[in-house]
């Protein structure tokens, strides 16, 4: 998994700058100049959109992207100030707003929002961290930004390692590492399998081997079709499966290797060899999460997936039901748990939870719902000041005494 910034519009010098080490420069870069359609095109990559406004005493204008951000239905990190119209908003739920100067609260927000933590009362569900994208949007009308955070797959394999054969949709294939110069190779989807191939294609006609920012814009604006038609549904942002690819190394683009498989792959933080694989079909697949009554569940920043646990592990929520919800109507409103975990918390823990614990629930996000997605999560839970973050806990609260 890799995080990055980029920022969409023109270069600004003075803002790379305060990148600081070459270390961090590497995870910021920018488009340069783009159309406000090709700016949209970005948002609706994104898994977080943050706005940024200046230090001043009161926000008092309402910014267009922040308009946009949330027409998209994304969450939206803010750096303004505590006072004004989008500390107004931020207090609705759904905007979670810290100071610009306050560099540490910056850096907490955004670890948490970019694990998918939602509203007051409620939760984003499990976080999407593969194949997905951040927007940050800069004063008034400044370049927007995006930080990336893509499991798209090996950009190492050699030139013979990828043209060596014709895979067919359909197809579950794994690899060892990504510096294998073996081709990817095709097992069982029963077994553990690192990707499901959707479909080939070609890789965008530059005169330079893409970057990293490059090749995640372009697997996540092209692939995704090919993964629908796979799995016979919207791919669900939110879900368990994000998309993915491989293709040719530098070396092997030196040669003119431009052929990119692109596939499905389980939506995971996990980095490490063997981690965050399927061991499914995901053709015809139900895409959410669906876990038990009981179990506790972990993710960012307790855990790089989102996973069951044993409850005397580090994790957010102790589940205590799952709640569906009817075809007609639409999605549920966010901002405020369902009425009816009330009902299953009390039946789970024979006790209204005790403070500092709560009832919530997942939120159902406009893109779930139109993957087909009709359930959500009862959880007890506790969160920290600021209504939206979720604690990290130890031990079941029904354990509890």
């Amino acid at each position: 998994s890799r995080t990055r910034l980029l920022f969409v519009g023109p270069e600004d010098s003075e803002t790379l700058h305060h990148a600081g080490s070459e270390e961090v420069r590497e995870h910021v870069s920018s488009t340069g100049l783009v159309s406000y359609e090709g700016s949209l095109d970005y948002i609706a990559q994104a898994s977080v959109c943050v706005l940024v406004e200046g230090d001043v005493r009161e926000g008092v204008f309402l910014p267009s992207k922040l308009c946009d951000y949330i027409a998209a239905r994304k969450p939206v990190l803010a750096l303004s100030p505590g006072v004004g119209t989008v500390a107004d908003l931020a207090a609705e739920g759904g905007v979670r707003r810290v100071h610009p100067k306050d560099a540490a609260a910056v850096a907490a927000a955004l670890a948490a929002t970019t694990a998918g933590c939602g509203g007051s009362g409620t939760d984003g569900g499990p976080p999407a961290a593969g194949g997905t994208t951040t927007s940050a949007a800069g004063p008034s009308s400044g370049p927007i930004a995006a930080i990336t955070t893509t499991t798209t797959g090996p950009a190492g394999f050699d030139e013979d390692a990828v043209l060596a054969r014709t895979y067919t949709v359909g197809e579950c294939v794994t690899w060892a590492s990504s510096d294998s110069l073996t081709p990817p190779a095709t097992v069982d989807c029963s077994d553990p399998h690192r990707m499901q191939i959707t479909g080939r294609t070609e890789a965008p006609r530059l005169g330079h081997y893409p970057s990293a920012d490059e090749w995640t814009v372009f697997v996540t604006t092209t692939c995704p079709q090919m993964a629908q038609q796979l799995i016979g549904a919207p791919l669900d942002p939110y879900g368990r499966f994000s998309v993915s690819a491989f293709f040719a190394s530098a070396e092997g683009w030196a040669r003119g290797d431009r052929t990119v498989w692109c596939g499905l792959g389980h939506n995971t933080g996990a980095a490490s060899v063997g981690a965050g694989t399927l061991t499914e079909d995901v053709r015809g697949a139900d895409q959410s999460y669906h876990f038990a009554v009981g179990e506790c569940i972990a993710f960012p920043p307790a855990l790089d997936d989102v996973a069951a646990v044993p409850c005397d592990q580090p994790h957010q929520k102790e589940i205590t039901g799952e709640i569906s919800y009817p075809e007609a109507g639409g999605p549920p409103p966010g901002g405020v748990a369902d009425e009816r975990c009330d009902g299953l918390a009390l039946d789970y823990l024979g006790r209204r939870p005790p403070e500092p614990w709560l009832v919530g629930s997942e939120s159902l996000p406009i893109e779930s719902w139109t993957a087909g997605r009709r359930t959500s999560h009862c959880f007890v839970g506790q969160w920290e000041a600021d209504g939206i973050t979720m604690k990290v806990v130890t031990g079941s609260l029904r354990g509890q005494a």
